[in-house]
């Protein structure tokens, strides 16, 4: 493209997407002219590549196609599929079974809960290195017959659609597109306070941040969920509403537009 006399635009999701040795710099120096990242988290640790030029740095928020996110739709149905009473508060998790999405803090912190918080269940969405490993800590903690491993899905969105809260316990993060389609679906989120996450989740209005790593903060936010459905309900349409405004397709796909026309053009 660059030979053709065209404009190079650069999409970078992680800073380790840049590789960090003197034959890159020069190439992307020379062929490069803008970087799209997803969140400002990503955009500061691009500003730390002191070779970098900070000026080609752009932020476009990943964004999703609402129409494809119904709160709600499948509700009874998948309940019903999964062997999950009406009455119980489900909790969920979808993301690789991987060391960095800190699901052994989701397990222990669940522990914690299950004696004191009623008729609670937690399922986890996703296949992984760690899955065996993750089997063996749930039974070693007693909770065979709290949590199921349901593994890969190809209905995310409705498996996701008949919890009543959402979390992502990660420890490393770039934007985290998994979030946005919690809070699209109306669930309350609770999440590690890193990387991109607090751009999405806003702490006390649509979810809980807490530290990574921390069973019992995550244990003691999730708890407030459980116990009042009221906060759930209120923080799961606000969290909708957030995605509506901030996250929508149709807006970042006018953002890119803008960059196109007034940047490269």
């Amino acid at each position: 493209a660059k030979i053709c006399g065209k404009k190079v635009i650069q999409r970078v999701g992680l800073v380790s997407d840049l590789r960090n040795n003197f034959k890159f710099r020069v190439i992307q120096a020379a062929v490069v002219d803008k970087i799209i990242v997803p969140c400002n988290y990503i955009k500061e640790g691009l500003k730390k590549l002191s070779w970098l030029k900070q000026g080609k740095i752009f932020v476009v928020h990943n964004g999703k196609d609402l129409r494809k996110y119904h709160p709600k739709k499948w509700y009874i149905e998948v309940r019903r599929e999964l062997g999950i009473a009406g009455n119980a508060v489900l909790l969920c998790v979808s993301s690789q079974l991987t060391k960095t999405k800190g699901h052994v803090y989701l397990l222990e912190a669940f522990s914690l809960l299950k004696e004191r918080s009623g008729d609670i269940k937690l399922i986890i969405i996703g296949q992984g290195p760690l899955r065996e490993e993750l089997e063996g800590k749930a039974k070693a903690l007693g909770l065979d017959n709290y949590v199921t491993f349901l593994g890969h899905r190809n209905d995310i969105n409705r498996v996701v659609d008949v919890a009543d809260i959402a979390v992502l316990p990660s420890l490393e993060e770039g934007f985290p597109n998994t979030v946005v389609e919690y809070m699209a679906l109306e669930k309350p989120v609770v999440a590690t306070n890193i990387a991109g996450i607090p751009e999405v989740v806003e702490d006390q209005e649509t979810g809980f941040l807490v530290p990574p790593s921390d069973s019992e903060k995550l244990a003691g936010a999730l708890e407030r969920l459980i116990k009042d459905k009221d906060v759930r309900e209120k923080m799961g349409r606000k969290g909708r509403e957030r995605i509506e405004r901030l996250f929508n397709i149709e807006d970042k796909v006018l953002d890119l537009e803008r960059i196109f026309t007034n940047e490269i053009c």
